[in-house]
């Protein structure tokens, strides 16, 4: 996904998305799939939420793209990273960056 200001449902889903990774525990969960994918069992003993609170912050987060459920049979689905959601994330700080270097280049 890429920031287009102007786009209404650009603009819901990174608020969303920001107000996700607001909660140190869904950062928490981003960071732990950074790194590999797992299962709802190995991330709930890295993370301190009750199953059924994970279980909702996982669908949320896979809504915005943040994680992908993954089934792998036999066994447990896994989830991992989803780089769509940081995609926009990284594209509007992009976006923010580029503007502040314009105006920092204005100012001299």
């Amino acid at each position: 996904m890429k920031y287009r200001p102007c786009d209404s449902w650009i603009e819901f889903t990174l608020t969303r998305i920001c107000q996700v990774i607001a909660n140190p525990n869904s950062r928490r969960v981003i960071e732990i799939l950074a790194g590999a994918p797992m299962t709802i069992a190995d991330l709930q003993e890295r993370v301190d939420l009750p199953l059924g609170q994970l279980e909702s912050a996982l669908k949320v987060m896979q809504d915005l793209k943040l994680v992908r459920r993954v089934r792998v049979r036999p066994g447990p689905a896994t989830y991992s990273l989803d780089e769509g959601g940081l995609s926009l994330v990284r594209s509007w700080l992009d976006r923010i960056a580029s503007i502040s270097d314009g105006e920092a280049h204005l100012k001299r």
